[in-house]
């Protein structure tokens, strides 16, 4: 709901206020529970009769199931073994905004400078309830996921101002702009001041350059902050069973630290995949504060006045991000800790007495970042065809980014750093081509309008250079997606 209007003088006013809540139920038919598999299959005879050997279970409707051989598998087996399993999920938001605007605040003879003021206020919730079975862990093929609770608030004051300086006199057009945001979270983000600064300039009306620079932040969302601990196994990671464990050194300090025996330091067992394989545990973080971003771009618009319905653009931008929320991965925290030293990643590891590792955290942190550097280009061109039939066209619409860096440090602070412009993989995850694009074609009549659309995706490789996968290089992809509109009367339309 909200009211909008003016309050005289050029000043307008817009607040509005907003609430959305989704629930969503999420039902898993076919599952197997571990223990009642475990019952069923452990069996004895008692009075001549197969049973479930365990009597807890058998008075709780245990059915001996006989797994080897289609169709030995009784219906009776099935309806014991075979569980639903139920996931809940909620979500509320709510946001307060209010905002006045004057585009005519006064004029420098370049035209109105226009600003706005306001304030909001959000409200984020969410809820994710596992069935307990999947809680638990005892469902088959999955790991054990605990709920997800939580919600912060965020209030924002806000300015805006455009401001023409010259116009149609020596050159076509000069304006400058910014703009400043505070914000107050009530989690760890605390206070957070963002602010942007730009200009544009034409020499000639046909062509304007223009650039931007911003500080932006993202606050952590509320199943980062609060989301519960999911099991994943990701490997065995360790460093104390190298000969430079044994030896004085803050690596021995460490592993000593750790709890690993002193008559096992530089024991090659301890690193043995086939007996050790801890767990990993993944989950939010309450302590997040926002990610940060510093941004600039770059560019030019050309609109040829000798050339009609015409229109290029290319933009440079260049964004450094620090401490993104993410995942350090598990062979992240093996590296940090054994070969970077880093003693707050080695507390991830936890060890049981006989010094190996029996547990790895793996929680949500601002630690490293991601640097991006690329070109935008885009064009597009109208041509009237009202000789082919009255307001006939024929458009294209192209927009294309090359992709030059696309750097990712896991850790801030060591020199650590994934080069994952070009690929994919464990490290860079989905591929990041150096080249997409996408390009629209369209042709319009009074009743009908087909358009063609093509997208580019350019070619990836695998991010491991030691390691030959299944997929070492994933081909570039062509997409083409054909449309039509019919309009048949002025109120109804057939896509």
């Amino acid at each position: 709901a909200g009211l909008k209007g003016s309050i005289g003088s050029s000043w307008s006013y817009d607040g509005y206020y907003m609430y959305a809540r989704t629930k969503n139920s999420q039902r898993q038919e076919g599952n197997i529970a571990i223990d009642r598999f475990k019952f069923a299959t452990e069996t004895a005879f008692v009075g001549g009769q197969l049973v479930c050997r365990n009597a807890s279970a058998r008075d709780a409707g245990c059915v001996p199931a006989n797994i080897f051989g289609e169709g030995n598998l009784s219906q009776d087996a099935i309806n014991y073994l075979a569980i639903g399993a139920t996931n809940l999920e909620e979500y509320t938001t709510q946001v307060a905004s209010f905002a006045i605007t004057n585009s005519e605040l006064f004029d420098l003879g370049a035209g109105g400078i226009g600003v706005a003021l306001g304030a909001e206020w959000r409200s984020e919730n969410g809820s994710v309830t596992p069935d307990s079975f999947l809680a638990s862990g005892n469902v088959a093929g999955f790991n054990p996921g605990l709920p997800t609770s939580g919600g912060y608030s965020v209030r924002e004051f806000f300015a805006e101002v455009n401001v023409p300086l010259i116009s149609d006199s020596f050159i076509h057009r000069l304006e400058v702009n910014g703009a400043a945001r505070y914000s107050h979270y009530s989690n760890a983000p605390g206070n957070v001041f963002t602010w942007s600064a730009g200009g544009l300039l034409s020499p000639v009306e046909d062509i304007t350059f223009r650039g931007q620079y911003q500080k932006a932040v993202r606050g952590p969302s509320v199943a980062e902050l609060f989301l519960g601990n999911t099991v994943s196994f990701e490997g065995l990671i360790e460093g104390c069973d190298v000969a430079a464990a044994a030896t004085p050194g803050p690596l021995r300090d460490i592993c000593v630290g750790q709890g690993v025996p002193v008559a096992r330091l530089g024991d090659p067992t301890l690193n043995d995949p086939n007996s050790i394989n801890p767990p990993t545990f993944i989950g939010g973080n309450p302590n997040l504060v926002e990610e940060e971003a510093r941004t600039w771009t770059i560019g030019a618009v050309f609109a040829p006045t000798f050339l009609p319905g015409f229109t290029a653009t290319v933009d440079y931008f260049n964004i450094n991000l620090k401490g993104s929320i993410d995942l350090v991965g598990t062979e992240n925290i093996g590296e940090a800790c054994f070969e970077r030293l880093l003693t707050n990643y080695c507390d991830a590891i936890t060890r049981n007495a006989l010094g190996e590792v029996e547990r790895i955290d793996d929680l949500l942190l601002n630690t490293g970042g991601r640097k991006l550097r690329g070109i935008d280009f885009s064009a597009g061109y109208k041509i009237d065809l009202d000789s082919l039939h009255d307001g006939a066209s024929l458009s294209f619409n192209f927009t294309g980014t090359r992709l030059i860096k696309d750097d990712r440090s896991p850790i801030e602070g060591i020199d650590l750093v994934n080069h994952c412009a070009g690929r994919f993989g464990a490290n860079c995850t989905v591929p990041s081509p150096k080249w997409r694009s996408s390009l629209r074609t369209t042709f319009n009549l009074e009743k009908f309008s087909a358009s063609l659309q093509w997208r580019y995706f350019g070619s990836a490789r695998d991010d491991d250079p030691t390691t030959t996968y299944a997929l070492e290089r994933a081909k570039a992809q062509n997409y083409f997606d054909l449309t039509g509109v019919f309009y048949v009367s002025d109120n109804f339309k057939l896509d």
